[in-house]
């Protein structure tokens, strides 16, 4: 599943608004002259301008494990209404008032690839860090993201216990002590509650 991405015109500050024999005219931050109007929205893009590549856009596809994520995590991104097009999810049971206490804790992003495979990231970089020597068996690093299977839910154990050995050996990040524990019991829960999901 290739993202694709949607090409925009770059949004321009206007420098200078005048009138002349064609009327009211704007000369934008790019140097290029437009029509003056109302619509600021529409002055401050370019039409004169090259377009460039917009934000990677997700494309739709199956939606079997974007609905088990739905039910068990919540719906991500209320704007969003269409599931298809939904694919992050953070595996977090922190509240914002306790995520802003516990700012060094490492919260777990899920990316949706397809009704059997996904992306999981650690989002806690000098944990990926230190974990990452340990997972040389996985299909790709932490931290830049390991694509795991859901028929393969013991790389969630292997990721578990690498977290756990961290703060059994030196280690020089003292949140660790905390954060660690915290991060290795939430892999397992999730591990124990996505083997309830079956792949269509």
């Amino acid at each position: 599943m290739n993202a694709k991405s949607n090409s925009v015109m770059p949004l321009r500050t206007i420098k200078e608004r005048f009138a002349d024999k064609e009327g009211p005219s704007e000369r934008l931050s790019c140097g290029h002259v437009v029509p003056g109007g109302s619509r600021k929205a529409q002055s401050r893009r370019c039409p004169k301008c090259p377009t460039r590549e917009g934000p990677e856009i997700t494309p739709s596809g199956p939606v079997a494990l974007r609905k088990w994520f739905a039910e068990y995590y919540g719906w991500p991104d209320r704007k969003v209404k269409d599931i298809s097009k939904l694919h992050r999810w953070f595996i977090d049971e922190l509240d914002a008032e306790k995520r802003h206490i516990y700012e060094t804790d490492c919260r777990l992003l899920v990316i949706v690839v397809d009704d059997r495979a996904f992306e999981l990231q650690l989002m806690n970089t000098e944990l990926a860090a230190a974990v990452r020597p340990d997972l040389a068996g996985l299909d790709s690093p932490i931290g830049n993201g390991a694509m795991l299977s859901v028929s393969r839910l013991k790389e969630l154990g292997v990721l578990a216990d690498a977290i756990d050995q961290v703060v059994r050996r030196s280690y020089c990040v003292p949140s660790f002590k905390y954060v660690c524990p915290r991060t290795a019991t939430r892999l397992r829960d999730f591990a124990r509650e996505l083997s309830s999901y079956v792949p269509p």
